[in-house]
C-alpha cells in the first residue's frame, strides 16, 4: 500500500507504507506501479517531499530515492549524472566507493540524502505522473459536480451556487496534465434587488438590513396624514426582484362628524386637517370645543360637544352657589342606571367654580364613573364624548381628595422573641425554659416569668 505524499512539479510522489526491498527490488516494484523510483528532482521539489515525510503519519526511518553509485560519480535511475546543484546530501558531497551504494533519505538528516548498501531492506518511493487530481474545492454557498469520481486527468468539476446566489468566475474546471485543476474556485455572491430610493406612492422607504442583497427587507411609511394601502414590507427574493408590489399612499378620511342633539355641524371636506364647526339651536348652550379637526388617525379632535338648555343650567348653577366655598362641586343630575330620555333630564354631573368670573362659562358638567370626590378642577380642562346610549364619557384630570381613609387597626403584635420560642397551643416564654437541656426541678427557682396561657393571634 502507497501513500500519496504531494505533487511536486506536475510529479506525485507516494510512499510504502509496509513494504519493504533492497534498492533494485524497491524498483521493480515502482515499475510494477506505472513509476520509478524518484529522481531528477528540483530543489522545490526536494524541499517539498521533506516537509511531506515530516508531515506524515506513517513514516520510516529511510526511504530509497533513484539515485546509485557507478565508479566514478551519482547517477539517476535513468543512468544519467546527478548534477552537483541537484544533490542534497546531508552534509558534504559524498564520494562514491568500490562496493554498490544507493541514496536513501534518512529522518535523522531531516529527510537529506545519505548513502546506502544497495541490498539493505528499506522503505522507498515512487515518482509518477499523475493520473488524477486532489478534489478541486468549492466556496461558500457553492456547489460542484464532476464529469468523473475519481477526478481523472481530463475530467471536469462544474460549479453552480444555492438559490438566490450567483456565480462570480469559471463555472468548468479542467483537471489538467499537471494534476491541477484550471483557473480558480469561483465564488458565489448574494443577488441583489433594484434600488428603491424614489416611491411613487410618496412617503419613505427604510431598507431593514442596510443593503438590497437577497433576503433582506424594505419597509414602506406614509406621511403623516396618510394610510398606507398595501403590504408594508417587501423582500428580496432569489431571481433578483422585489417580492409583491410597492404599497401606495391615501389621504386619511375621518367621514362625515357624528351629528349632535339640539345642534348642527358644518363640514366641507372629512380628509385630513379638515374642520367642522358645531352650533347649537337657541336655547341651548355648546358645552365642549365648537371646532374639531381631522387627525391623522381618522378620528375627529378633540371630543365632540353637546348642546344643554340655559335654563337647567343656570337652575344648577343657583342650587350649586351654596356649596363649600373655595372648592368645586360634582353633582349627580340623574342616575347612570335609568335609561336616558332624548330630549329629558340629562344624565350628568355639573361641576361649579368657588370663583365665579363670567356668569355664562362658569358651569362645566361630567358623566360620572366613579364614586364623586370633591376637587379643585378648572372648567377649560374637561373633555366630552357623547355615547350611543345617551350618556356621556368624560375625561378630566384626577384630582387630590380631601379626605384620606383611616389607617386599619390591627391587633397587637407578639415580640419578636415570643414568634421564635412559641408553638402551637403552648404557652408564650420570653426565654425558652430548658436553655441548659435539663428539665426544672421543683427545688430550684424558677427565674423566667411565665406569661399568660394564651394562644397568639398570628
Amino acid at each position: 500500500m502507497m501513500d500519496v505524499l504531494g505533487i511536486f512539479e506536475g510529479l506525485c510522489y507516494s510512499a510504502s507504507r509496509e513494504e519493504r526491498a533492497d534498492w533494485l527490488g524497491a524498483q521493480r516494484k515502482c515499475l510494477d506501479r506505472g513509476a520509478t523510483l524518484p529522481m531528477k528532482m528540483s530543489d522545490i521539489s526536494q524541499r517539498g517531499l521533506r516537509a511531506a515525510l515530516a508531515a506524515s503519519p506513517f513514516q520510516k526511518e529511510f526511504y530509497w530515492i533513484g539515485v546509485s553509485s557507478s565508479l566514478t560519480d551519482w547517477r539517476w535511475a535513468d543512468g544519467t549524472t546527478v548534477a552537483e546543484e541537484d544533490a542534497d546530501w546531508s552534509n558534504s558531497k559524498i564520494l562514491t566507493s568500490n562496493r554498490p551504494e544507493a541514496v536513501v533519505l534518512a529522518r535523522l538528516a531531516e529527510w537529506r540524502w545519505i548513502p546506502s548498501a544497495q541490498n539493505v531492506w528499506n522503505s522507498f518511493l515512487c515518482q509518477s505522473k499523475p493520473k488524477s487530481c486532489t478534489f478541486p474545492g468549492v466556496g461558500e454557498a457553492g456547489r460542484v459536480s464532476f464529469s468523473s469520481q475519481t477526478f481523472t486527468i481530463g475530467s471536469f468539476s462544474v460549479y453552480t451556487c444555492e438559490e438566490g446566489y450567483e456565480l462570480e468566475g469559471d463555472a468548468e474546471r479542467v483537471c489538467e496534465e499537471s494534476a491541477r485543476w484550471s483557473g480558480d474556485i469561483p465564488r458565489c455572491r448574494k443577488k441583489k434587488c433594484s434600488n428603491v430610493d424614489v416611491w411613487s406612492g410618496g412617503g419613505i422607504v427604510r431598507l431593514l438590513n442596510g443593503t438590497t442583497e437577497y433576503g433582506n427587507e424594505i419597509e414602506y411609511e406614509c406621511l403623516s396624514g396618510w394610510k398606507l394601502i398595501g403590504e408594508r414590507r417587501r423582500w428580496c427574493q432569489h431571481d433578483g426582484s422585489w417580492s409583491g408590489f410597492a404599497p401606495s399612499c391615501k389621504v386619511v378620511d375621518c367621514e362625515r362628524p357624528p351629528s349632535i342633539p339640539n345642534g348642527s355641524v358644518s363640514v366641507a371636506l372629512t380628509i385630513y386637517g379638515s374642520v367642522a364647526n358645531y352650533t347649537c339651536q337657541d336655547g341651548y348652550r355648546l358645552i365642549g370645543h365648537a371646532t374639531v379637526s381631522c387627525g391623522s388617525k381618522g378620528v375627529w379632535e378633540p371630543a365632540i360637544p353637546v348642546c344643554y338648555d340655559i335654563a337647567t343650567l343656570r337652575e344648577l348653577k343657583t342650587d350649586s352657589a351654596e356649596n363649600h366655598a373655595g372648592l368645586a362641586a360634582l353633582i349627580v343630575v340623574l342616575g347612570l342606571l335609568l335609561p336616558a330620555p332624548p330630549y329629558g333630564a340629562p344624565n350628568v354631573i355639573y361641576a361649579i367654580p368657588s370663583v365665579i368670573t363670567n356668569p355664562s362659562d362658569s358651569v362645566v358638567y361630567y358623566a360620572p364613573s366613579a364614586p364623586l370626590t370633591k376637587m379643585e378642577l378648572p372648567p377649560h380642562l374637561v373633555s366630552l364624548k357623547p355615547l350611543p346610549s345617551g350618556h356621556f364619557q368624560a375625561t378630566m384630570p384626577i384630582g387630590r381628595p380631601l379626605i384620606r381613609p383611616q389607617l386599619p387597626i390591627f391587633a397587637p403584635s407578639p415580640t419578636p422573641s415570643q414568634l421564635l420560642y412559641s408553638f402551637d397551643y403552648e404557652p408564650i416564654y420570653d426565654v425558652p425554659p430548658d436553655v441548659g437541656g435539663k428539665p426544672e426541678s421543683p427545688e430550684e427557682e424558677n427565674i423566667y416569668e411565665k406569661l399568660p396561657d394564651i394562644r397568639p393571634n398570628l
